[in-house]
């Protein structure tokens, strides 16, 4: 566990820039907003702007901003799920059992995952405090999908190696669960993936992944 809390150190920091990008594209959204404004704050601004799901009126730079959430966090696993595969792959074929790995390599991340979304929107709420009505959804629905997205990201990466086919995918993945949600049934998807991942994967599903590093 502690190699996969350096693994993803390291993942950060090479990183850093697009997660500041995030922060910044956001910044631009709400000064856009800001000298758009004409009837008060609208809920949608601030739902688009978390990628909160099921959201009907949605600006174009809220949807872009939604969209690139998604695609930050598969950037940002692709290179932590597949840093060992890079630098350290037959050492760890060798040395550690294939489920101790898929568990370290999903708990690791989804902590940070977990951590970086609550702070995201936390800091976008205090912005918004005092402006909108708040619900306790609009911090479990972002990272309930995140969760769900980081679940069938690991699907993608063993199964589709055509880089072009893996973006459509992505993006027609990332519409539908910004368009059609159901909270319950994504939460039990997502552990029914996770335990998939835990227990059926093997390490000669990264042979070709190996192959195309």
């Amino acid at each position: 566990m502690k190699l996969q809390y350096r693994i993803l150190k390291t993942t950060l920091k090479k990183n850093q820039f697009y997660i500041y990008l995030l922060f910044i594209i956001a910044g631009l959204c709400l000064v856009f907003y800001e000298l758009s404004l004409t009837q008060g704050y609208q809920e949608s601004d601030f739902l688009s702007l978390i990628g909160y799901p099921m959201v009907s009126d949605v600006s174009f730079l809220g949807m872009i901003l939604s969209l690139y959430q998604f695609f930050l966090i598969f950037y940002l696993f692709y290179h932590f799920y597949s840093y060992e595969v890079s630098h350290s792959f037959c050492n760890v074929f060798l040395r550690v059992n294939s489920k101790k790995w898929m568990i370290s390599k999903i708990v690791v991340f989804l902590l940070f995952l977990i951590l970086f979304r609550l702070l995201y929107i936390s800091l976008l709420s205090l912005y918004f405090l005092g402006k909108i009505s708040f619900s306790a959804s609009y911090f479990i629905y972002p990272i309930v999908i995140s969760i769900f997205f980081v679940a069938i990201c690991i699907l993608l990466y063993h199964f589709v190696k055509n880089k072009v086919l893996l973006l459509v995918l992505l993006i027609i993945l990332s519409y539908t669960l910004l368009t059609f949600f159901h909270c319950i049934f994504i939460v039990l998807l997502s552990i029914l993936l996770f335990l998939y991942h835990i227990f059926f994967f093997r390490f000669y599903y990264l042979f070709d992944a190996r192959r195309d590093h």
